[in-house]
């Protein structure tokens, strides 16, 4: 799995900024923004064959997920790998291959090139069950959690 920041936009946000004096990329290394704050990138994810190919290790993934997304990592660790939940309304278009989004009861939609789907804050997870690598663009954007 391998994932881009494409860009991040803080809270404060001047739209008066050109683009060219604009930093389009911060120092953020977390792939889930805070409230206010937004995240476009891009993630790749293998199919789920590449678990099974000769040589896999499982404890290298987990160490290289930690170190490329640390919040996502803890995330998985809340609610078991590919599930995690984040406090944003992510906007997600498949630009390449077959992704499956997984929700909580185990319920599952399969999403091609092309497809769209909104996540507001729910427990949910990406899986590819393809031949190929599938690759996905998200714009999330940071949000208030509020139990009621």
């Amino acid at each position: 799995m391998s994932w881009s920041l494409i860009w991040s936009t803080p809270r404060d946000v001047n739209i008066e900024q050109t683009l060219t004096d604009a930093e389009p990329v911060t120092e953020e290394t977390t792939v889930f923004p805070a409230p206010g704050e937004t995240r476009f990138l891009t993630l790749t994810i293998p199919p789920d064959t590449w678990a099974e190919r000769a040589g896999f290790n499982p404890e290298a993934a987990g160490t290289e997920i930690a170190e490329q997304m640390p919040d996502m990592a803890d995330s998985f660790s809340t609610y078991g790998s590919p599930l995690h939940r984040s406090d944003s309304i992510d906007y997600a278009i498949v630009l390449d291959g077959e992704a499956t989004l997984v929700l909580e009861d185990d319920v599952r939609v399969t999403l091609r090139q092309h497809d769209v789907v909104v996540q507001a804050g729910t427990v949910h997870g990406w899986v590819n069950a393809g031949e190929r690598p599938a690759t996905i663009a998200f714009v999330l954007t940071g949000a208030e959690r509020k139990n009621h």
